[in-house]
């Protein structure tokens, strides 16, 4: 599992790493349900003991829409464990299974390069928690000084919950559980999508190895007086590339088909987080700006759209890597 290892400590992190499942990480999973459902419950119960207004229900889902997203992925994950592990298998059979160097050396660069964009998505949500976390104990830090002013100077909880107790009180707590809440989701988020990008990338390196092998067979088949040996060989190659190109199509579509549901949930939500935000966001602009309920709806669109992004940049790697095979043949 050295291919996975940076995705294993982020996944360990949330207890969803689908080896060794002990009762502790059994414990962590019922304890990022749990806080990550509590948070969607308190901010939509503001629905109920508030008067329920355009305004209103826009500013609840625009954040609540964040947590249901990572909430999706992370039950997603929770209940497909074992497939997951499968998976894993399958493409530990397949690296094991490379013999010749150049294959090998191939499939090292695609992890290494799923690997830098684990690593480079890590620090940015390290980025983001920190300006969130920050900003909440010093609002006068702004990222845009032109956004200073009036900026209030008392604490505030940056995402609206009812907790149906006296928020003056047990301000500290709240503010405890909002960033805990927060900290998981975008772990969530983080390792989950770590993870399905380097099964992603891992499956363009296997493409890539069929168009290797094909280009290999070709090359041997063009020279002059091929032995029998030699048209054996060329056989075998060109076998050996159409059954790993065919274990890549099994397990992008065995990935897809696992997660069809998440996928479907995390477009309705995403763009409705999206949506919302910049709504949101456009509509602070044209008033007067508060720099404390602005800091949340660009997290969250910057999140958006970089996940976005990633995931049809992805799909359409995936999708050129598949089409480099039959150009190649």
């Amino acid at each position: 599992m050295q291919s996975f290892s940076f995705n294993r400590i982020l996944l360990l992190v949330i207890g969803l790493w689908p080896y060794q499942r002990t009762k502790f990480t059994r414990f962590q999973c019922i304890c990022c349900f749990t806080i990550l459902t509590s948070s969607i419950i308190f901010q939509l119960t503001r629905l109920i003991t508030s008067k329920c207004t355009a305004n209103l229900i826009c500013e609840v889902f625009s954040s609540v829409s964040f947590f249901i997203v990572s909430l999706a992925k992370y039950n997603s994950f929770c209940i497909n464990t074992g497939a997951i592990k499968d998976i894993l298998i399958q493409l530990e059979h397949v690296r094991n299974q490379l013999k010749d160097k150049n294959e090998v050396a191939i499939i090292d660069e695609y992890t290494y390069n799923a690997r830098q964009y684990s690593i480079g998505l890590t620090i940015l949500c390290a980025f983001f928690t920190f300006v969130f976390i920050t900003l909440q104990y010093f609002p006068s830090i702004l990222i845009f000084p032109v956004l200073s002013k009036n900026v209030s100077q008392s604490r505030h909880v940056p995402i609206k919950m009812e907790y149906f107790i006296d928020q003056e009180k047990y301000f500290n707590l709240i503010l405890l559980h909002v960033n805990v809440t927060f900290c998981i989701a975008l772990v969530s988020i983080l390792s989950i999508g770590t993870m399905l990008i380097t099964y992603f990338i891992f499956t363009c390196g296997m493409f890539k190895i069929t168009c290797y092998r094909i280009k290999r067979a070709l090359n041997c088949n063009i020279q002059r007086n091929v032995t029998t040996k030699r048209k054996n060989l060329i056989v075998e190659d060109i076998k050996y590339a159409v059954e790993i190109h065919l274990q890549a199509m099994k397990l992008t579509t065995h990935i897809m088909s696992i997660f069809e549901t998440m996928i479907f949930l995390l477009i309705v939500f995403g763009v409705i987080c999206l949506a919302l935000n910049l709504f949101e966001l456009f509509e602070m602009m044209s008033s007067e700006i508060n720099m404390e309920k602005f800091i949340l709806p660009v997290v969250n669109v910057a999140i958006s759209i970089i996940y976005m992004f990633i995931s049809n940049y992805i799909g359409q790697n995936i999708i050129d890597h598949n089409n480099d095979v039959f150009h190649t043949a």
